[in-house]
Formats: structure tokens, C-alpha cells, sequence
């Protein structure tokens, strides 16, 4: 686990994305919400209800951990 050594990271400064080639599995929308109710939290289908552009998009779930 953990992220890979960067030569060119400086203390303080933000990672690179480790999974920046991930696609999103699906998107959730105002359309669809209904099918993936399960997954949303109220105050996310009140914003899909009142902003029918909104979106979510669903990536895989990955976790990075390291113990030195």
C-alpha cells in the first residue's frame, strides 16, 4: 500500500493522483436517481430534485495505506 516515491514531490505540496486513469463505473443524475436511491443520502436527492444538471459520478473504491 501507500503511494508511490515521487523524485519530484516537495514537502508540503500535493501527491499526484494515483488513480487518475480510473473511469467512473456510472453516473447518478436526476433521471436515474430513483435506480440507485439505496446509495444516496437525502440531502443528495434533494440536490438532484432541485439541480436536474447535477450529477454524481461512481468510481471504483481504492484505498492506499503504508506502514514504514
Amino acid at each position: 500500500g501507500g503511494l508511490p516515491q515521487d523524485k519530484n514531490h516537495k514537502p508540503g505540496a500535493f501527491h499526484a493522483d494515483p488513480f487518475a486513469a480510473d473511469k467512473p463505473l456510472f453516473r447518478i443524475n436526476a433521471a436515474n436517481m430513483k435506480e440507485h436511491q439505496a446509495r444516496l443520502t437525502n440531502g443528495q436527492q434533494v440536490l438532484l430534485k432541485r439541480f436536474p444538471d447535477l450529477y454524481f459520478e461512481v468510481y471504483p473504491t481504492r484505498r492506499s495505506a503504508s506502514y514504514p
